[in-house]
């Protein structure tokens, strides 16, 4: 494989490592937003569920004591909508063919006028810019028309054209050695371009794992939100009933339905708790104290569902 064919061999991977990446980072990007606007309509329904329990509550005399639901408080960045970073350009290296035509040109003009001048002198001609014309040039390429096909009416012509002939081998060569030599110099240039790509996202894959950890944890607590709404609005409403038909004071409930308020009091310190919480990251990740949080959420909800489909 030619130096060329390597070079842009190496810049289009490159390209597509870059390319894969930055996609990959931008939909991840993307989903984590989306979930961190999902946990924000999520808590404004759990607030509305949060006044509907404290209607439910509200007036029923002799309510137990249920220990209040410490609200976790944490040093840290607070989770918010990240933008994705600018785009990385990997810049393609001049081929360098222009270069090597230029000086091709140059060396083939070079030569040509050097054998012109040659020929003159050993013509023996006067050499003046100003007595330079046709029969001039003819004369001074004839001697090496002559030494081709001797004293002949076309030995100008044959000296001319073997002249150009020699200043266009000469200019192809000087053009093959500087292409090789930039084609050698852009090889090299793109292993560079390519280990810079390589480092650009070696840098940005903290980013990317950070992301990834921080929407699946999102995505996780959603559900458990979710969750928790479905028993803070189904207890408000079985609490209701429970004053509805006995009536404000708690210790003449049913065994059912004093169970149901002792339920929806722990619901209500629960959400009050989640609703006071700011969700804070670090580089790693969410912080541990916020997961445990959300994983008490989850085993609240298992523990209410098991006592539910037990009845």
């Amino acid at each position: 494989m030619g130096k060329l064919a390597q070079t842009r061999k190496l810049i289009q991977e490159a390209k597509n490592l870059v390319q894969e990446f930055e996609q990959e980072l931008t939909k991840e990007i993307e989903e984590y937003n989306l979930a961190l606007e999902e946990v924000q309509v999520q808590k404004e329904a759990l607030q509305t569920s949060l006044q509907n329990m404290e209607t439910a509550l509200e007036g029923i005399q002799n309510l137990p004591e249920v220990a209040i639901e410490p609200v976790v408080e944490v040093e840290g960045e607070e989770l918010s909508p990240v933008t994705p970073p600018s785009p990385y350009t990997v810049q393609e290296p001049t081929i360098g063919s222009f270069a090597a035509k230029f000086w091709g040109f140059i060396a083939t003009i070079f030569v040509f006028a050097a054998l012109g001048l040659v020929g003159a002198v050993m013509q023996k001609l006067t050499i003046d810019p100003q007595m330079i014309d046709m029969k001039f040039i003819e004369q001074a390429f004839g001697f090496y028309g002559a030494l081709i096909v001797g004293s002949s009416s076309q030995a100008a012509w044959v000296g001319i054209g073997a002249a150009a002939l020699v200043s266009l081998i000469v200019g192809w060569i000087v053009y093959l050695i500087v292409l090789n030599s930039a084609a050698a110099k852009n090889l090299q240039l793109a292993q560079q371009i390519y280990e810079e790509a390589k480092e650009y996202i070696q840098s940005h894959e903290p980013l990317l794992q950070k992301i990834k950890n921080l929407k699946a944890f999102l995505q996780e607590s959603l559900h458990k939100m979710r969750g928790l709404k479905i028993l803070d609005d189904e207890f408000g409403a079985r609490v209701h009933r429970a004053r509805f038909f006995e009536g404000e004071d708690f210790e003449q409930y049913q065994p059912l339905s004093r169970d149901e308020v002792s339920t929806l009091l722990q619901l209500r310190g629960k959400t009050l708790a989640l609703l006071q919480m700011r969700l804070v990251a670090t580089q790693e990740g969410i912080v541990p104290e916020i997961r445990e949080f959300f994983e008490s959420v989850a085993e609240d909800i298992q523990r209410i569902k098991e006592w539910i489909y037990r009845q």
